[in-house]
């Protein structure tokens, strides 16, 4: 369960800044989603059933929105300074899912079924739809309970689902997601405790095999960041070189050696 925020952290691991997430009868609820606004704010929503969006400002938790009857489970801001909710319903036992664009707290967009009129993610399910904007405008969101990687256009249309390494006859249960600057989609797959690395097209370039159990992310110095779930431990990877977008990754080597890593 995750119950507090290292909001400001240097680059030496020293921690300045902590949100504590305690609320009712000062008792520590799961956050199951956060992103950064344009202002370098931080955006939270908590675990299934809590129907509002948090923001943490100069020391405080202040309500952002409340989204009843619908259940924010992923959040992730867009290029343009959008919020994107992914959320599913609370009303019925159908559990309907979708993505919403928000703009000044305000619907600007609605993505939940293809062309067909069929759900484009799992309902009927509680779990977490995390999703992160691809830098050509594509949505991706980690369907954990649908065990896919479901991409749709800016417009929304479905450009592909991703349903786990083909050549590998095992479940694949997507939890964490990201991209990169080169528009390449890294999935976190929570069976495995691994990273699948798609390009854009949603084709499998590789696989990493490291602990991201608790998250990952790509910062603009094309470093890696994963988080293990289980010990709190975040490793930090030379991930991307600037200057030669087709070489081989990287490891920092003061963090471990780089043997059995890939497959």
């Amino acid at each position: 369960m995750i119950t507090e925020f290292t909001v400001t952290m240097d680059n030496a691991g020293s921690i300045l800044d902590v949100c504590d997430v305690k609320f009712e009868n000062n008792v520590n609820v799961e956050v199951a989603a956060f992103c950064i606004d344009q202002q370098l704010k931080l955006i939270f929503s908590l675990s299934w059933p809590h129907t509002k969006v948090y923001k943490y400002n100069n020391g405080k938790i202040v309500v952002m929105m409340d989204l009843s009857p619908w259940i924010p489970s992923g959040l992730s801001r867009s290029q343009n300074g959008d919020l994107l909710v992914s959320m599913r319903s609370s009303d019925d036992d159908n559990y309907h899912s979708r993505v919403v664009r928000l703009a000044e707290k305000k619907e600007k967009q609605i993505i939940q079924y293809d062309t067909e009129k069929e759900p484009l993610f799992s309902v009927g399910k509680t779990d977490c739809l995390l999703l992160a904007e691809n830098g050509n405008g594509d949505i991706c969101v980690a369907d954990f309970a649908g065990e896919s990687v479901v991409v749709v256009k800016s417009s929304g249309e479905l450009r592909f689902k991703y349903l786990g390494n083909p050549s590998k006859q095992s479940e694949f249960l997507p939890l964490h997601i990201a991209t990169d600057t080169y528009n390449q989609i890294l999935v976190n797959d929570f069976s495995g405790d691994n990273i699948h690395i798609l390009n854009w097209n949603g084709l499998i370039l590789r696989v990493l095999q490291l602990p991201c159990s608790g998250g990952i992310c790509v910062d603009p110095e094309g470093n890696l960041l994963t988080g293990d779930h289980f010990t709190g431990e975040i490793l930090i990877i030379k991930y991307l070189q600037p200057i030669a977008p087709n070489s081989t990754m990287e490891k920092k080597e003061t963090l471990m050696s780089s043997e059995g890593l890939w497959y």
